[in-house]
């Protein structure tokens, strides 16, 4: 069974390393059946895809759908890709307090039961979110 880890993050943040570093380690820690799920936006989403092609592993992009729900797709698409379940969830983002959909994506992610680690700096320090 594949172990599902949903990314999400700063559309404005371009992090390949960040993204890579973080990939190799999921991947030396939870084996190639990882799937890298994400809602296909640049920055975060884009850097973690890469990321995870480079090492030939599963995606599974979820992009909102703006012309059936107008501006509510970006929040149907969130709890879509939560609805589907995922054992972690990897928040990237400098400001998360000041973030709209990514401190949402993280709110639907712990309500779901969904751990969630936030990666704030080029430092790649995760550190466990609990309540947001």
């Amino acid at each position: 069974m594949p172990f599902r880890v949903l990314v999400t993050g700063d559309r404005e943040w371009a992090c390949l390393g960040i993204a890579e570093a973080i990939v190799t380690r999921l991947t030396a820690r939870y084996g190639p059946e990882l799937v890298i799920v994400h809602g296909g936006a640049k920055g975060v989403d884009l850097s973690f895809e890469l990321a995870a092609r480079e090492q030939e592993l599963a995606t599974e992009v979820h992009e909102p759908d703006w012309e059936k729900h107008g501006r509510k797709a970006g929040p149907i698409r969130s709890q879509e890709m939560v609805d589907l379940g995922a054992e972690l969830a990897i928040a990237v983002h400098r400001d998360l307090a000041g973030s709209r959909e990514t401190k949402d994506r993280v709110r639907r992610c712990l309500e779901a039961g969904i751990p969630v680690w936030l990666i704030d700096s080029e430092e790649v320090k995760p550190r466990r979110v609990t309540k947001i």
